[in-house]
């Protein structure tokens, strides 16, 4: 959701903490987007939520959309991280205003990349090909850290203990109904 493939990297690497290789937060399966149902008004405020935790993180989100429709899909932060895919038709949007954080927090060994961004709505296909917006966004991810000699070691994410979570909220609007 905003998050190019460069920027994806870049964020994967943070949370990695310097020194670290991306590939520790490779290898997350996601499960399939359960089937959604949209069920579109003409406009409304809009929220998406998304959320996976595991082994490492896969840059496939499983999200889901409600407010003004519900409709379960994804968002590939790998990819162009400008599209959502819906069940009922995909969702294109551009970003500005992109600001993030980096923290570790050394007292229960955990490190947190925290990314927040305006989003607004360019288009979309399907069911969503008139739709219009805009809003805010935040995407975290955090990891736990490994401890050496009783101290927090910002090089060392453990295993496992990675998780992303995406969170969206603006104004929708249905151009054709």
């Amino acid at each position: 959701m905003g998050i190019s493939g460069k920027a994806w990297h870049r964020l994967a690497a943070a949370v990695a903490v310097p020194g670290a290789a991306i590939g520790a937060l490779a290898g997350f399966s996601v499960a399939p987007a359960m089937a959604g149902t949209a069920q579109p008004k003409p406009y409304g405020i809009e929220t998406l939520h998304g959320h996976i935790v595991g082994a490492g993180l896969n840059p496939r989100v499983p999200v889901y959309e409600s407010g003004v429709f519900s409709d379960r899909g994804y968002i590939d932060l790998g990819g162009d991280g400008h599209t959502i895919y819906l069940n009922q038709g995909n969702i294109y949007i551009g970003t500005s205003n992109n600001r993030h954080t980096d923290k570790i927090d050394r007292e229960v060994c955990t490190s947190a990349h925290t990314e927040t961004f305006d989003y607004h709505i360019t288009g979309g296909s399907g069911l969503y090909k008139d739709a219009d917006g805009r809003g805010s966004a935040r995407i975290q991810v955090t990891t736990a850290l490994r401890r050496n000699n009783g101290i927090c070691d910002g090089n060392e994410p453990v295993p496992g203990t990675s998780s992303l979570t995406i969170d969206a909220r603006g104004s929708f609007r249905h151009g054709h109904m």
